[in-house]
């Protein structure tokens, strides 16, 4: 949303696999100017994501690769370039550092608008209201994170305590486990989520938890985690009030109701592109019907049928997809 907000076009992958996938089924209609790679990511990493896009065979591999990091230690800029990425900005993000960069990496010039950036949307009418005091979160530095966007902060704020109502007991089970990996990792994505939304004590112990986790160390480990834990629940506590206004908020924007007679148009056009794996258009077309109240009954299967097109699992999608239609016809 920060982006877009400066006019950028943007396409998420939920995990480097995907990321890598996504810039080999890119387009002539879809070039990538850059790719922002996170690099601590599940299923794979941003390091490894960028080794598997430089070996591409098509001109996607020449692509501006910048690195994210919450790592701001000496060395991480050589190690990125090593791996092949151009540059890398750190986490939390601070807006004027990150344009500067995408600005330093992407010629200027006009460009093609692809389809599903352009898709209409319902438009969202309702105030959001302002934020109260939030103890233990400094709202003035996680709305400049923001860009001074009070709408996608407070949304940041609300996503924080939905998201992570699971993270504790999983990197408590994780530690229990010995899966060092998953419990680094957690603790290194609760320090950039912290340090964005200005949650800053919860930042500096879960950055103290997670250095602790990677060394090996076990002496002061307990400790770490009982702090850690604290803190945690005590900013999930503070947050829950606008994650609750939040959600109120979400329900009174209500989108264009959409009949059985356009949800089958849509799904009648979507049809070619999913069975020729064709990711772009059928995005396109998915992107156009997320204007549209569906009706409840089917309403779960159009979510499933996104959810694998975004994962490329078309030959997933495509029963359903089959069957829907059946259904409707």
């Amino acid at each position: 949303e920060l982006l877009n907000d400066e006019g950028f076009h943007v396409a998420v992958a939920e995990n480097g696999k995907i990321g890598v996938e996504m810039a080999a089924a890119s387009e002539d209609g879809e070039k990538y100017d850059a790719v922002l790679m996170d690099l601590q990511m599940p299923v794979m990493d941003g390091r490894t994501a960028a080794l598997n896009i430089r070996k591409l065979e098509s001109a996607v591999k020449d692509v501006p690769i910048i690195a994210m990091t919450a790592d701001a230690m000496t060395g991480v800029r050589e190690e990125v370039l090593d791996l092949g990425m151009n540059d890398y900005v750190t986490k939390p993000i601070a807006p004027v550092e990150l344009f500067r960069t995408l600005v330093k990496w992407i010629p200027p010039g006009e460009r093609t608008v692809h389809e599903r950036y352009t898709a209409s949307r319902a438009q969202k009418t309702t105030e959001i209201p302002e934020l109260p005091f939030l103890e233990g979160i400094d709202t003035d530095r996680g709305l400049e994170r923001a860009g001074g966007n009070k709408v996608l902060y407070r949304n940041l704020l609300a996503r924080f305590h939905t998201d992570n109502q699971r993270t504790a007991r999983d990197l408590d089970r994780a530690v229990e486990s010995g899966d060092r990996e998953t419990a680094v990792r957690l603790a290194h994505t609760v320090k950039g989520l912290a340090g964005t939304i200005g949650a800053e004590d919860l930042q500096a112990i879960a950055g103290s938890l997670e250095a602790a986790l990677a060394s090996g160390g076990t002496e002061e480990l307990g400790s770490l985690i009982s702090d850690f834990k604290t803190a945690f629940s005590q900013t999930l506590d503070v947050l829950a009030p606008v994650a609750r206004e939040n959600a109120a908020a979400s329900k009174a924007d209500v989108a264009e109701k959409g009949d059985e007679t356009r949800l089958l148009a849509f799904l009648k056009e979507l049809e070619p592109h999913v069975k020729k794996r064709k990711p772009k258009p059928a995005k396109a077309v998915l992107a156009r019907m997320d204007a549209y109240e569906w009706p409840v009954n089917h309403a779960p299967k159009i979510a499933e049928i996104k959810k694998l097109t975004g994962k490329y699992k078309f030959k997933d999608a495509r029963p359903l997809l089959d069957a829907l239609v059946s259904e409707l016809e």
